[in-house]
């Protein structure tokens, strides 16, 4: 609701707080071991980002009807007048929405050489080939996953773009049973996230009640 009614507020307010955790990482809950694990004043902007462009696109795509504005003064059905966008703001379209793809699928392509290119460069390669493109994995500004860096952010997003532009829309693909608990889940998704991070919290206090210092 605050959302609804203050959008720049809520978007500006939750910016600065990731800002501030980019600046001084130390703004996280600390373990036992004065360690700095999953830092959720960062990531609720990840959170607040995702919300805010999934209801532009509802709302922009979904045409709501209430009792009334389905009938006119007589009590007559009334049919919506569905109006088509000239052709050339419909090439418009398609070509900025091809272009975000590529712009999605050369970003987890980038992402992918970055995590996971020493498997298949080697390591020292790997380390060689960053050097050349003059990257470095370790930058905590980029990559970090803990205070989820601005380029991961940007990966997260490309990735649901492209998941969103590639799968099938169709509501006789996504009614299969097979896709009911992935339907489910992305439904509660911000139930499962608070729930994780509950289970999060509490794991972490039952190890340190346990002595365990490290899981293998």
């Amino acid at each position: 609701m605050t959302y609804l009614r203050f959008p720049i507020v809520v978007i500006l307010t939750s910016g600065i707080l990731y800002c501030s955790v980019q600046i001084n990482p130390q703004i996280n809950l600390s373990s036992a071991y004065g360690l700095w694990f999953f830092n959720p004043f960062a990531w609720q902007f990840f959170m607040v980002l995702s919300m805010a462009v999934g209801y532009e696109i509802r709302r922009s795509t979904k045409v709501c009807f209430d009792d009334e504005s389905l009938t006119n003064s007589k009590g007559d059905l009334q049919v919506p007048t569905i109006v088509s966008k000239p052709p050339s703001k419909m090439r418009q379209h398609h070509f900025a929405s091809n272009g975000i793809l590529t712009m999605s699928l050369l970003m987890l392509a980038f992402g992918l050489l970055v995590e996971k290119g020493d498997l298949v460069f080697g390591a020292e390669n790997h380390q060689s080939l960053l050097s050349t493109i003059r990257f470095s994995q370790n930058r905590a500004m980029l990559t970090d996953k803990t205070r989820i860096a601005p380029l991961r952010m940007v990966y997260f997003f490309s990735l649901a773009y492209a998941i969103y532009r590639l799968l099938p829309k169709n509501d006789s693909f996504w009614k299969k049973r097979v896709f009911m608990p992935l339907l489910a889940c992305g439904r509660n998704s911000l139930t499962v996230y608070c729930v994780g991070l509950l289970l999060t919290h509490l794991s972490s206090v039952a190890f340190d009640w346990m002595g365990v210092s490290r899981l293998c």
